[in-house]
């Protein structure tokens, strides 16, 4: 319920929910279905100066880990959104290729290659100031996919 719209108290909500990972590890997983509709909101709805709701959530998120494997497939296409999009300001671009990127340690992406490469492709092609970050998850997601 205090999921609103206001920039402070998703902040505030998206830094406990980081403690409550940190603390809780694997057992974090029974909470998630509760909250992927209000991420998938701020990531859908985020309208704080520069997406900061958002660059604060995709920090979070990086922490999850092996905690989202059942939520991939809904975390993913809002993600990829974010950093494919020219009109998302350049921070939350590069946030969501590092959360990718981070995630690739604990998350197999392998059904999802051609749904991230894709729009990595059209970063590399079209942001020059994303190239190196999108260079690095796009080797991150190579080197995982080499081992299949």
């Amino acid at each position: 319920e205090f999921w609103v719209m206001n920039t402070s108290i998703q902040s505030t909500i998206i830094l406990l929910i980081e403690q409550i990972v940190v603390a809780l590890g694997g057992e974090f997983k029974l909470y998630l279905p509760q909250l992927i509709p209000h991420m998938l909101r701020v990531f859908m709805h985020d309208n704080s100066p520069g997406r900061i709701v958002s660059i604060k959530l995709l920090a979070a998120i990086q922490l999850f880990g092996a905690n989202l494997d059942d939520y991939l497939h809904l975390l993913l296409p809002p993600i990829v959104k974010l950093f494919d999009a020219p009109e998302v300001p350049l921070p939350s671009r590069k946030a969501a290729l590092e959360t990718v990127d981070r995630l690739t340690e604990s998350l197999d992406f392998t059904d999802y290659a051609s749904r991230i490469i894709h729009p990595i492709v059209r970063t590399l092609d079209q942001s020059p100031e994303l190239r190196p970050t999108a260079m690095d998850t796009l080797s991150s997601l190579v080197f995982q996919l080499g081992k299949k």
